[in-house]
């Protein structure tokens, strides 16, 4: 259940899902009942709302409807929009998942690491059986260290530019963890996650500028006319596009354009490399 502060005569509006209902708390400590709560009781949440004490600055709005005076706050009650519509292909109806496996990386509906860091912690302590049986044998330090990063380094570093740098903290640290007791066993100090990660996108963000180099060299490319119109008036360097969204920023033409002016962009680039901007 949300919770949504308007002034005056505001109204909060949903356009997508279910039409919600809004309920006003008043100065009077009334509280209108929605529409479809034809049983109240003292389970039911809107009765619950009813016991909240009056402690807004000004006085509350009146009952559902009313508009109150201007610049008076007022809080609404906005109820769940309800499930949302199935996605369709056509005349298929495709069925929702919370998550799924594609390409050896685990996705959720949330749009977070949390699932997949979760894979790989189990995977990867299955692992370290085989690692801690491997030492019970004796066997030196430099083959388990090859055992280590064949068998479990692999799995841990796996598209670690992809999901390294938006797991949360908690799950890096678990992570983390198996690296630390598999140092204990092998016998010597390994590489943290978070180094490995470092230098595995070094080398990504060479392949992008290189990849941007080669979009502004080649005339026929669908990008070169947007990158082409980023170009300053002034020196060499491309601008940034504007964007309002985080996803969008670190797409590939923002985020190839800022590696592009931040390392090597300008004149003396274009100049090294041999790369126009025409």
């Amino acid at each position: 259940m949300g919770v949504l502060v308007v002034r005056g005569d505001a109204r909060g509006t949903l356009e997508q899902g279910t039409k919600p209902t809004i309920a006003h708390i008043g100065p009077r400590d009334e509280l209108a009942t929605p529409p479809g709560c034809t049983h109240p009781s003292p389970a039911c949440p809107w009765d619950r709302l009813r016991a909240l004490p009056m402690t807004l600055k000004g006085g509350l709005k009146g009952q559902a409807g009313d508009k109150g005076a201007p610049g008076e706050p007022g809080l609404s009650i906005i109820g769940p929009r309800g499930p949302p519509k199935p996605v369709q292909i056509g005349t298929e109806e495709l069925e929702g998942v919370q998550t799924y496996k594609y390409l050896g990386l685990w996705l959720d509906n949330r749009l977070d690491w949390t699932s997949n860091t979760r894979q790989l912690y189990k995977k990867t302590q299955s692992r370290m059986y085989f690692l801690r049986r491997l030492r019970s044998f004796n066997i030196c330090r430099k083959l388990l260290w090859m055992f280590y990063q064949s068998v479990v380094a692999s799995i841990l570093s796996y598209a670690v530019v992809c999901w390294g740098g938006s797991a949360t903290k908690a799950d890096l640290s678990r992570l983390e963890k198996l690296i630390r007791r598999a140092s204990s066993v092998v016998g010597m100090k390994l590489k943290p996650l978070a180094t490995v990660a470092e230098r595995r996108t070094i080398r990504v963000r060479v392949r992008v500028r290189n990849k941007l180099r080669s979009i502004m060299d080649n005339v026929r490319h669908p990008l070169h006319t947007v990158i082409h119109s980023q170009r300053s008036l002034i020196s060499q360097r491309l601008r940034l596009p504007r964007f309002r969204t985080n996803r969008l920023g670190n797409s590939f033409i923002p985020r190839a354009i800022r590696l592009f002016s931040s390392s090597q962009g300008g004149r003396r680039a274009n100049r090294r490399t041999g790369t126009t901007l025409q």
